[in-house]
């Protein structure tokens, strides 16, 4: 069985296609404001990181934020993603920055935090020793987490709780505490950090509409 969750673009209603021919779970989240309200979300990391314990059953997921749009059926994003490398989880190669340390002044610039909430976290990960390199095993340090796939496994589960956790914990900028999740456990290997044209032939990025306000005066 595949479930798929999609906003429509014209009538604006959620729709859900299955099909009896593919023994496959799959939930792909498109629209983030009506799937909250549909589920009783009070934040938009629970469909991002969570949607193991919103689908238990469902064996894949895929997450797609509210600035892109699919350009290829969600079966062939989980054969491009996943089953061609042998990954578990695959997640996109940031495009303009490669280290935490260069992500945080820029979440401060554009106003996405307040410069005491990034200085309190980034505190704690030099304080573990998060290294500040631009490169970890090969790719870049940073990641952007507008497309999500994965494989729902104990060990991304895991990933995924902790992941979770951070966001809560500190900012709610994910950017920033991917990396130093994924360097903490230090157990999860099969990820696929895709370099950016792969993410652009499988979504169309529409840019967010509004802009950042500034925090502070």
């Amino acid at each position: 069985m595949v479930l798929v969750l999609r906003w429509h673009q014209c009538s604006g209603f959620l729709c859900e296609c299955m099909s009896e021919t593919v023994h496959l779970h799959l939930v792909v989240v498109c629209n983030v404001n009506l799937f909250l309200k549909v589920f009783i979300c009070s934040s938009v990391y629970c469909t991002q990181m969570l949607g193991h314990r919103l689908f238990p059953h469902a064996k894949y997921s895929i997450w797609v934020d509210s600035k892109s749009q699919f350009r290829r059926d969600p079966l062939g994003v989980l054969e491009a993603l996943l089953w061609r490398s042998n990954s578990v989880l695959a997640i996109s190669e940031h495009g303009a920055r490669s280290s935490v340390y260069d992500e945080a002044k820029a979440v401060v610039q554009k106003h996405k935090a307040s410069p005491e909430e990034v200085q309190v976290q980034l505190a704690q990960y030099k304080k573990d020793g998060l290294p500040k390199d631009k490169r970890f095993n090969g790719k870049k340090a940073l990641n952007e987490a507008s497309i999500i796939a994965r494989e729902h496994t104990p060990l991304t589960n895991l990933f995924m709780c902790l992941w979770f956790n951070e966001v809560v914990r500190f900012t709610s900028r994910d950017q920033l505490s991917f990396p130093y999740v994924l360097w903490r456990l230090g157990v999860l290997q099969n990820i696929n950090r895709f370099p950016v044209c792969v993410r652009k032939d499988l979504v169309n990025s529409m840019g967010h509409i509004r802009k950042a306000k500034p925090l502070i005066k």
